[in-house]
């Protein structure tokens, strides 16, 4: 499953919510990752907050794709209580 993709054709609100939980989990660590360990060289800190903000933008990304998902899950559940 491509994580960065909508996909229209789910029927199950596990995937999208595990998503959520996972990149917020990311965001958060992101956040406060001064406060779980501390890195003293100043280029390897640096490295290490680029990563955090690549890893944060694609962490919300991916939450906007699944709270699109969301609302495809609901539509599809309708048509199926439909049929």
């Amino acid at each position: 499953m491509k994580i960065f993709e909508l996909n229209t054709k789910l029927t199950s609100y596990s995937y999208p919510l595990a998503k959520i939980i996972i990149s917020l989990m990311i965001v958060l660590f992101s956040i406060f990752r001064n406060s779980i360990f501390t890195i003293s060289l100043k280029q390897i800190n640096f490295l290490v907050t680029v990563i955090c903000f690549v890893a944060t933008i694609s962490a919300i990304l991916c939450i906007y794709i699944s709270i699109g998902e969301l609302f495809y899950v609901r539509k599809n559940k309708k048509k199926q209580k439909i049929k």
